[in-house]
């Protein structure tokens, strides 16, 4: 039975930072030159939970109060050792009505989320930290040693964005992406179109790693109250076609706490699962149990039984939110270094497979060296296999959540409601993913052939205006590498 979603308000509920001072402040009002109120205040020395916006500022964790007005808000961070005045500004109007995508205008709120929510953490020590590796934020650090470069600097935050009805959405998107502007714009255009709300972590960041996309999603979590249903999916080659109403339905019908999107093959490959048959065999009954979840509508329109993604793909996977938080906490206990780790190595921190001890961690998988959020996952589904959870299900045939991976146009279809299916299966997914390079181009394709569906008429314009080399990318530019390398 799926718990029902309560409307609970961002500071009863979204535990979001851990704030300490060693001295207390009055909280000061004040207008800045556009007329809206700003907030600072440092915390009492007794820790105290916020469900705020909030940045951490020097010496000090400046504070911005969720009872909003539709005035707006801007909080100003001012650095110290010669860095650059920080501002993050929550733009007027709502998700709504002020959503401009050739204006750049990406309306929300937007979330710091301090280095001191994560200290105590093992993501602590990851790149994303470090003085000088996000060049946007960071300012010159020049000044600094190499040896001050190795370590945290506690100033920086993860930046959270989040639409305007995130608080008392029964069903909220979440994604992580660097730049809103390029490419990061697609999940937040397809959710606009189905009038979904949306969290987006890491904008204006440098990636380092898939260890920021699962940081991001920690932050994202955390600044949503209540316990709704979360769909996480990649933010630049996913589209939507279904309403919170209908995302809703189908995970309630699918009976379970965490369903995890699916692909064909088992990436990264670890062997040893090729041969836990007995898990392989809970796994496809599991699957089995979405029956008709999904079916294209119309006469014509024949279940196939094929379920061709057997396998858990990162690009999309949704639970309740503590699910969510549950997976991310079991991802953290199983995250490890190989005992010849050394700090100049980088993060160095992977997830040990399912069913692996430490002495094999280091003696079978020497190259399991960098974080992978799809490893990660794989081994949080492998061992609620071996648990023989019927909570945790794959979805292998789409009847939410669909890769698509590179199937050809002929393949699909318009049922007798105009959801776009998937003929091999006879599923109308309500999340498709491009996850293989060659199937980016179908972005484009979908956008053409489909001009009502899965993006609004502006995003669909962007979209076919992008490049075939980089379909959805608006600036022609492609990020960095992943990389955990120092």
């Amino acid at each position: 039975m799926a718990t029902s979603h309560a409307t609970t308000s961002a500071e009863e509920a979204a535990p979001l930072l851990l704030a300490s001072s060693s001295t207390s402040a009055n909280n000061a009002f004040r207008r800045d030159e556009s007329g809206l109120e700003t907030s600072s205040s440092s915390a009492s020395s007794s820790c105290k939970r916020y469900g705020i916006l909030a940045a951490a500022g020097l010496g000090a964790l400046f504070v911005l109060s969720s009872s909003k007005t539709n005035s707006g808000v801007t909080l100003t961070t001012t650095r110290g050792g010669g860095r650059p005045e920080h501002v993050a500004s929550v733009k007027l109007g709502s998700f709504e009505t002020g959503y401009d995508l050739d204006a750049n205008a990406f309306d929300g709120d937007v979330w710091h989320v301090p280095f001191e929510f994560y200290r105590d953490t093992k993501w602590a020590q990851a790149k994303f930290w470090r003085p000088g590796s996000n060049a946007d934020l960071d300012g010159d650090v020049t000044m600094l040693s190499e040896e001050e470069k190795m370590h945290p600097d506690e100033k920086k935050y993860m930046p959270v964005f989040k639409s305007k009805g995130v608080d008392s959405a029964p069903v909220v998107v979440t994604a992580h992406a660097t730049n809103l502007k390029s490419n990061g714009w697609v999940i937040l255009d397809s959710a606009k179109k189905n009038g979904l709300e949306i969290v987006i972590s890491g904008n204006g960041t440098t990636f380092h790693g898939f260890a920021d996309k699962m940081m991001g999603l920690k932050a994202a979590l955390h600044s949503i109250p209540g316990n709704p249903i979360i769909v996480n999916a990649d933010a630049t080659d996913v589209l939507l076609q279904c309403g919170p109403e209908e995302f809703q339905k189908r995970f309630e019908q699918a009976d379970a706490d965490f369903i995890f999107g699916g692909e064909t093959q088992l990436w990264p490959e670890i062997r040893k699962y090729f041969d836990m048959e007995d898990e392989q065999q809970f796994k496809r009954e599991m699957s089995l149990t979405f029956g008709e979840i999904g079916k294209a509508a119309g006469d014509d329109v024949e279940l196939t039984g094929e379920h061709p993604n057997v396998w858990a793909n990162a690009g999309s996977f949704m639970g309740r939110k503590e699910e969510l938080i549950k997976y991310i906490e079991a991802t953290e206990n199983r995250m490890m270094r190989h005992n010849d780790w050394k700090e100049e190595d980088g993060f160095g921190m992977t997830c040990k497979p399912a069913a692996t001890t430490d002495e094999e961690f280091n003696n079978v998988f020497p190259g399991m060296r960098q974080f992978d959020d799809q490893e990660c996952l794989t081994a949080f589904q492998m061992q609620k296999l071996i648990e023989r959870s019927q909570r945790h299900k794959l979805d292998a045939d789409g009847s939410i959540l669909f890769s698509a991976g590179g199937a050809p146009m002929s393949q699909l279809g318009q049922d007798a409601n105009g959801m776009v299916y998937n003929k091999q299966t006879g599923k109308a997914s309500c999340l498709w993913h491009f996850n293989n390079p060659s199937a980016k181009i179908r972005l484009k394709d979908f956008a053409n052939a489909y001009p009502t569906k899965f993006l609004t008429e502006v995003g669909r314009g962007a979209m076919l205006r992008t490049p075939d080399e980089h379909p959805g990318n608006r600036n022609g530019e492609v990020g960095p590498a992943p990389s955990e390398s120092p």
